[in-house]
């Protein structure tokens, strides 16, 4: 059974104007990324970009596939994600539970738990002092997808 919603305007004219509202809005894109970003505090966006643009001049052919949930970066499929929060930024390395080298044993597997990005595994990057590191983790991904 379909419920029809009936939607009363006071003139024509007021139909028409929020029709055209619909209208324009309609076929906008979101631009996720930018979404993403915003999230952050100056801080976290500055963070994200040294990351990007580490990643897109490191390693060859990626594609950046933004989405409402994090930003993923992918070479023939996703090699990491990163969401972006407040205070820090979480990145997702796609790599199965138990074939990630963490000498510093800085990643979280969140194998068991539930999350937004590809992989087993979630680091938090809350400085420009452990990207170098990070870089590391994402490249055994990158070499593995």
């Amino acid at each position: 059974e379909k419920t029809i919603h009936v939607i009363k305007y006071s003139s024509p004219e007021s139909a028409d104007r929020r029709r055209k509202a619909h209208d324009k809005t309609a076929g906008e894109k979101i631009d996720y990324e930018k979404y993403q970003k915003n999230k952050g505090s100056e801080k976290v966006r500055d963070l994200y970009e040294i990351i990007k643009d580490t990643i897109t001049s490191t390693f060859d052919e990626v594609m950046i596939k933004p989405t409402k949930t994090y930003v993923g970066f992918k070479h023939k499929t996703n090699f990491a994600d990163i969401a972006v929060y407040q205070t820090h930024l979480k990145v997702f390395i796609n790599l199965k539970s138990g074939a990630l080298k963490d000498p510093k044993n800085v990643a979280r597997d969140v194998s068991s738990r539930g999350h937004f990005g590809n992989g087993d595994y979630e680091v938090r990057v809350h400085n420009e002092s452990d990207i170098t590191y990070v870089m590391g983790l994402i490249e055994q991904s990158y070499k593995k997808n």
